[in-house]
């Protein structure tokens, strides 16, 4: 009983969160590094949450209360963005015109009906509002897709 009581608190903790602007949500980017010269790539975007007491959540068990309550689809909408805007800004300022994203998405993400034209709007108006190169974003499956039928 204790532990469902401590799951549904996490995940209303979680939704709290999403309802107030995604507070307590960032986004880290590990640097994604060229194993034989050292030379900086691009960046992968990682999901992370802090607890309202200053605690980092394990990622594991903030994407299984996402997908639990059904708010996937709007995380991955507001990491898509912020990754893409963040990459494109370090391209503005400097970073190696090669440089790019990395970022994960679900099996439920690609077969939602309006994905690939979400991520094709966004694209196309980060490309034209700031003159970046069409390669500087590179989205992971990184499950099996699952056939639904």
């Amino acid at each position: 009983m204790r532990e469902l009581k401590e799951r549904v608190d996490f995940e209303f903790q979680i939704t709290q969160s999403l309802r107030n602007n995604m507070e307590n949500f960032q986004l880290y980017y590990q640097p994604l590094i060229d194993a034989q010269t050292g030379k900086l790539l691009g960046a992968e975007a990682l999901l992370r949450w802090i607890a309202p007491n200053g605690e980092l959540v394990n990622p594991e068990r903030v994407v299984s209360a996402l997908e639990s309550t059904d708010q996937m689809e709007t995380i991955g909408a507001w990491i898509m963005e912020r990754a893409m805007n963040q990459c494109a800004n370090w391209l503005k300022n400097g970073a190696d015109p090669n440089f790019y994203v990395h970022i994960n998405c679900t099996a439920d993400d690609v077969v939602r009906k309006d994905f690939v034209n979400d991520v094709l709007v966004l694209f196309i108006m980060i490309i034209q509002t700031d003159d970046i190169h069409d390669s500087f974003c590179d989205i992971y499956i990184d499950r099996l897709i699952q056939i639904k039928w």
